[in-house]
């Protein structure tokens, strides 16, 4: 009965175990940009939209509607900057390593010159463990936030009513983003650069097809092949583990009597 006993038991961890590794929704392979101000007095989160990146794209992300700003208040600091959410984030824990190319951001705002931030380059970045807030999830993300706020400081000073103004007199904040790859799957565009050559985008000139002598006796008609078996689940192997796992309890039960 003990031994019954274990066998059931090791059957119920397998079965966690499956669901588990799902957490992730890789239905979702993006990232979500977003440029951003929240004042630390109401912890009110101000957006200026967001742009989604899908693994592999190469997307210009502008931003130039920062009206929601005004609503910030100046009675203690603003945080201010750029937020990349790994949209496949789904539970408590999850994690991913992603690879991103970005270029500089470019911040234009009335009455000042325009403002760059050095972030260009190719970066891998190891994202999480997740953590599911009342309020969504959070260290889901990688972010220019510090290098944002730091470079606009740097021009108008770490007073709050200084940082509030410049942020409301934003017209534009533009970076380009290229998402190479998440976890060990590489982007179809990032791992094939011959797919923006126009050139390769040409269709090769036909030539004429060769003529073959009509064939005295009917070709025989070879069976279809048999239709492929589709490709396991990620949870394929914990499942496989079931029925060898049955079969021992069932072995143990015989044994008994």
């Amino acid at each position: 009965m003990k031994r019954i006993l274990a066998v059931a038991m090791a059957l119920v961890m397998v079965v966690a175990m499956c669901v588990s590794v799902s957490a992730l929704d890789e239905s979702k392979k993006s990232l979500n940009i977003q440029v951003f101000a929240q004042d630390t007095s109401t912890w009110t989160w101000q957006s200026a939209g967001s742009v989604v990146v899908a693994l592999g794209e190469t997307v210009e992300c502008k931003f130039t509607d920062f009206s929601a700003f005004a609503g910030c208040a100046t009675s203690a600091d603003i945080n201010f900057g750029m937020q990349n959410d790994d949209m496949t984030f789904n539970a408590d824990g999850d994690t991913s390593t992603i690879v991103v190319t970005t270029s500089d951001i470019v911040m234009k705002a009335n009455g000042y010159d325009d403002i760059v931030v050095p972030v260009a380059g190719t970066v891998t970045y190891d994202i999480g463990p997740c953590v599911m807030e009342s309020w969504g999830p959070s260290q889901h993300n990688f972010n220019f936030n510090d290098q944002m706020k730091s470079a606009v400081q740097a021009v108008v000073g770490t007073d709050v009513q200084a940082l509030y103004d410049y942020i409301n007199a934003l017209t534009e904040v533009t970076i380009t983003v290229t998402y190479n790859q998440y976890n060990d799957e590489v982007g179809v565009a990032a791992e094939d650069p011959a797919a923006e050559d126009p050139a390769a985008e040409e269709p090769a000139a036909e030539e004429p097809a060769a003529e073959e002598p009509a064939a005295s006796e009917p070709a025989a008609e070879e069976p279809a092949a048999p239709a492929e078996t589709p490709a396991a689940p990620s949870t394929g192997l914990a499942l496989a583990v079931i029925p060898a796992i049955v079969a021992m309890a069932a072995a143990v039960v015989s044994k008994k009597h």
